[in-house]
């Protein structure tokens, strides 16, 4: 390669690198309410969020500095939800699944004011301890824990969902779409510390690919998701305080890890800006007690530390170097959030950044949410490098103190 070109991708590089570092994370807003007291999981498609635990909120966060619950739904189907996916089926509707102890629901959420509830499955001995869903095409896919399987589902008729097909996975706690076409991700945390690709037929019956067992996979908490135009995948698990892993999952029947940070971990935390090092030398203890993960179109992925109240940045655009930790924001009011996501919601972002070019990705700002139930709040997160719209917070109604 030509002296110039070098330099070239080295200004490039460093460039990107100024604009990550320079962007700043910051809290713009929350609404309270004593249905998030109970909530377990949240998403969102277009401008709703979505929460899901005993029943489902809807809250209309088109004002972000001025949310609004839209309404509430209970049902005897809508308890102990774990799990909820938003999307917008085959027919053009804005539908949600909800994964809820022993059923899978779908809502009609074309009108957020006026939820319903379209179809539901309840199978105790199919879907026992469904924990995660996602949705493709007419296809709905469960995790289900305590029955130590991942289920597929027929959406072809919303109001009967129908069992297709069953895979036997240990501790089968999450489960995410891989980019490559009838491809899932499945996470098992616990005493499986495993990570599983398996593909799909139409019909809904699974065949393995290929998994990969670590320790680092380890842990109560397990959750996986792709990364959109790139041969990786994110798990997250519970092990060693907190670990964010990366892992190469073309890899045919054989996945593997290449990176991984931990919070106990044993080199160097390297923040950015510096703000986070002190914490320990040795460790990212940004990620302790990592709880929730999603990814946004500006190139990172963002993880939610429970324990600590912590959310950090990081840098996974670059497929051939290490993630690296760009920023973190500690906050009392971020203890206890147990799930974030992208203002665009799983699905949307997903499509979006298929269609994105990594260069347009790395300029964009991010908007995302993060639920508290030890608060009973949703918090609205923004990850901007216009400074004006991170210093001009104003938090209504709010009993928050900076």
């Amino acid at each position: 390669m030509r002296p110039m070109g070098v330099l070239l991708i080295l200004l490039v590089l460093c460039t990107v690198h100024a604009k990550l570092s320079c962007a700043e994370l910051a809290i713009l807003s929350s609404l309270e309410s004593p249905e998030f007291k109970q909530g377990r999981a949240i998403d969102a498609l277009g401008e709703v969020v979505f929460v899901a635990g005993s029943g489902v909120t809807a809250v209309n966060v088109s004002k972000h500095r001025d949310l609004e619950v839209a309404d509430t739904l209970h049902d005897a189907a809508l308890q102990h939800c774990e799990a909820i996916y938003a999307y917008a089926s085959t027919w053009g509707h804005t539908r949600l699944a909800v994964a809820c102890a022993d059923s899978l629901v779908i809502l009609d959420a074309q009108v957020p004011a006026n939820l319903k509830i379209v179809g539901a499955i309840t199978a105790p001995d199919m879907l026992g301890g469904a924990m995660s869903v996602v949705v493709k095409d007419q296809l709905a896919f469960v995790a289900s824990s305590r029955l130590d399987r991942v289920v597929s589902i027929s959406l072809l008729d919303e109001t009967k969902p129908e069992v297709l097909s069953y895979l036997q996975l240990s501790s089968a706690t999450s489960v995410a779409l891989l980019h490559e076409e009838n491809k899932l991700l499945v996470g098992s945390g616990g005493r499986a510390s495993r990570v599983t690709v398996i593909s799909y037929a139409p019909s809904g019956v699974f065949m393995k690919v290929g998994s990969v067992k670590d320790s680092r996979l380890s842990g109560p908490i397990s959750r996986v998701h792709d990364v959109p135009n790139s041969e990786l995948s994110i798990a997250l698990s519970s092990a060693q305080g907190g670990t964010f892993v990366m892992l190469n999952t073309s890899a045919g029947i054989r996945p593997n890890i290449k990176y991984a940070l931990h919070s106990e971990g044993r080199y160097n935390s390297d923040v950015a800006d510096g703000r986070a090092t002190s914490w320990s030398p040795n460790g990212h203890k940004e990620l302790g007690a990592a709880a929730g993960l999603c990814i946004a179109r500006n190139g990172l992925a963002y993880v939610a530390a429970s324990n600590i109240g912590a959310v950090c940045g990081v840098d996974i655009s670059s497929e051939g170097f290490r993630p690296n930790i760009v920023r973190a924001l500690f906050n009392q009011h971020l203890e206890g959030v147990v799930d974030i996501c992208v203002s665009e919601g799983e699905a949307m972002s997903r499509m979006l950044m298929l269609r994105n070019d990594r260069a347009t990705m790395l300029t964009q700002s991010v908007k995302f949410y993060a639920l508290n139930p030890r608060l009973g709040s949703i918090i609205v997160l923004i990850d901007s490098h216009e400074t004006n719209l991170v210093d001009d917070v104003v938090m209504p109604n709010s009993k928050w103190e900076f």
